[in-house]
């Protein structure tokens, strides 16, 4: 037995002690009289620690998880506002559509295209509202891009509005498939490009304008080109065939030959004016005038030549204003329209509609380009008749162009009308519809300069014994003149060319009362040579003859001192009136 103060005063352990002794005093322990317990609830807080612990790590976990999930779905909602905001107020029309057709979804800008409600659209396919020339096309594409050969395709199409109009639109298509690459909806993105396809229909129609000038213009250099040398020979075959049927006795048969050949001269003569007329080489004395009493004569005139199965309907405002043009032109003008209306009509009848009413020409109504803003008198003629095809309309005003028999026109009638309005500065519109008929409007600038009436003396032609010098470098044209004016009793010289007319004149400046010379002539032309034997003898009369002239015309050949101006071919009686009036004038 010990005592275990003793053992701890002398430091002895109780390790150390016999097994089985017995010690007295020794303090109380928890831990050995409980040492199960204290183990046990060791062990059972170590593991509520551990548990602790874990569940604070998933916790944590779990709030870093569901911030993640909130940063996402927020990014999420601000993605699906975008792209609501971007589906929504696209500039363009955007469109979600099935397979089969049916609109899904549409934004607000395709709805305004098309001026269809979203509510309206659900319930219809993109072929109900697809213009029927561009269908097929379209069903087309979107076989091949459902089918996976295609990835997307863009097209220009036309859509019908709500109100059965169309606009006209580009579509790209592409295709949004699920992940086991079955096709889901096709996507519409649809710009609205009606502007351009107008301005594109605008930009053709002043192509066609501009090529039609252009082949006009290039028609009358070449007329211009020719008119010169086939104006010669005219003037021989008129000249020689009226000094031809002068000669002959009344009773010759040959006198019934030289007239026929004087009367093709006429008629070929009157042709090159009209070539002449049509590209615009032409000069014409301009007047003031009135269109009003031109229709009331035509008018008059065709009441008693159209059958009666035809009716002439006028409009005209007596209070237009006047034109400066040329009055013979203009009643050529209306009559040309006007025969042309009686042909289209002349197996059914029909109504022939003639009006005239002041227009004002803005850059918004423009007839055609490049015209001048301003006051017009448009003149229409229009008729019920079979009317011309769009392929045809387009050369209706080529020079011999004709759809008429042969024999029954000879293509110049249009391209005529076409110079004359052009070289007033003009316009001509023409709509026509087959089985429809015809509408011309002809535009006349209108002018504020009063109308002065023109007085025409008629010439009286008698004959002469003075001296006159021809210059021509045509040998058959002096020589067809030089008989001419022999047969009113003149003494005439003949000089083929400038040179050998201007030595004439040096050697016997005072031989000469007259002078009469071509202009085109090589070496030195009419006006030089006129310049030369004035210089020589400035009072001595000159006559300019031409048979075409880009660099003068009468009132310049005027303002040059030439006594007076004549184009060829000329007659007989209008070379010998003009040779009188020089020549009574200088007397």
């Amino acid at each position: 037995m010990f005592n275990y103060d003793q053992l701890e005063r002398f430091n002895i352990k109780l390790s150390d002690l016999p097994k089985g002794s017995i010690v007295l005093n020794m303090p109380f322990s928890f831990y050995k009289e409980y040492k199960t317990l204290v183990l046990v609830t060791l062990v059972f807080m170590f593991i509520l620690i551990i548990i602790i612990v874990i569940l604070q790590i998933n916790i944590t976990k779990r709030k870093r998880v569901e911030i993640t999930m909130q940063t996402r779905t927020r990014k999420l909602e601000e993605s699906e506002i975008r792209f609501r905001s971007t589906f929504e107020q696209a500039a363009v029309g955007i469109a979600h559509v099935s397979a089969d057709g049916k609109w899904l979804r549409v934004n607000q800008r395709f709805c305004d295209m098309i001026q269809y409600d979203k509510s309206e659209l659900i319930n219809l396919t993109f072929q109900e509202i697809t213009h029927s020339e561009d269908i097929a096309i379209k069903l087309e594409y979107v076989k091949r891009i459902l089918k996976g050969e295609i990835k997307s395709y863009s097209m220009e199409k036309r859509y019908f509005r709500k109100d059965g109009s169309t606009v006209w639109v580009n579509q790209t298509v592409s295709l949004v498939r699920l992940d086991h690459d079955q096709p889901d909806y096709l996507i519409f993105v649809i710009e609205d490009i009606s502007a351009r396809i107008k301005a594109s229909t605008e930009r053709l129609k002043l192509e066609k304008k501009l090529e039609q000038s252009q082949k006009m213009e290039a028609i009358g250099t070449l007329a211009g080109g020719i008119a010169h040398d086939f104006n010669n020979l005219l003037q021989v075959v008129i000249g020689c065939s009226q000094l031809g049927i002068a000669a002959l006795p009344e009773t010759d048969k040959s006198r019934g030959y030289m007239q026929a050949i004087f009367d093709a001269g006429i008629r070929a003569r009157d042709l090159v004016k009209q070539i002449l007329t049509f590209s615009r080489k032409s000069q014409s004395k301009y007047e003031v005038m009135s269109v009003i009493p031109l229709i009331k004569e035509a008018t008059k005139f065709l009441r008693s030549s159209l059958p009666t199965t035809t009716k002439i309907d006028q409009n005209i405002d007596e209070d237009c204003k006047d034109i400066l043009a040329n009055p013979t032109q203009v009643h050529q003008i209306i009559m040309n329209l006007c025969t042309n209306s009686d042909y289209a009509m002349r197996q059914k009848g029909g109504r022939l509609s003639i009006g005239l009413m002041n227009v004002e020409i803005t850059d918004q109504n423009m007839p055609q380009p490049n015209m001048q803003c301003g006051d017009y008198v448009q003149l229409t003629i229009a008729d019920t008749g079979s009317g011309i095809s769009q392929e045809i309309l387009d050369r209706i005003f080529d020079p011999f162009y004709t759809t008429k028999p042969v024999g029954e026109g000879t293509g110049m009638g249009l391209s005529v009308v076409h110079g004359i309005v052009n070289g007033y500065g003009g316009a001509i519109r023409v709509e026509s519809k087959i089985n429809e008929g015809t509408k011309f409007e002809i535009f006349f600038p209108a002018t504020k300069e009063d109308i002065k009436p023109v007085e025409v003396e008629p010439a009286i032609i008698k004959g002469g014994n003075e001296r006159i010098l021809f210059v021509d470098d045509e040998e058959s044209v002096v020589q067809m003149e030089k008989s001419v004016a022999e047969s009113y009793g003149y003494r005439v010289t003949i000089a083929k060319s400038s040179l050998e007319a201007l030595e004439t004149v040096k050697s016997s400046a005072d031989s000469f009362d007259l002078v009469v010379t071509d202009q085109t002539m090589p070496g030195m032309i009419g006006v030089k040579l006129a310049q030369e034997i004035w210089n020589i003898e400035p009072n001595l009369p000159i006559i300019l003859i031409t048979g075409f002239s880009h660099t003068v015309d009468e009132e310049l050949a005027r303002d040059m001192g030439f006594s007076d101006f004549l184009k060829k071919p000329v007659t007989k009686e209008v070379l010998g009136s003009t040779i009188l009036k020089v020549l009574d004038n200088n007397s």
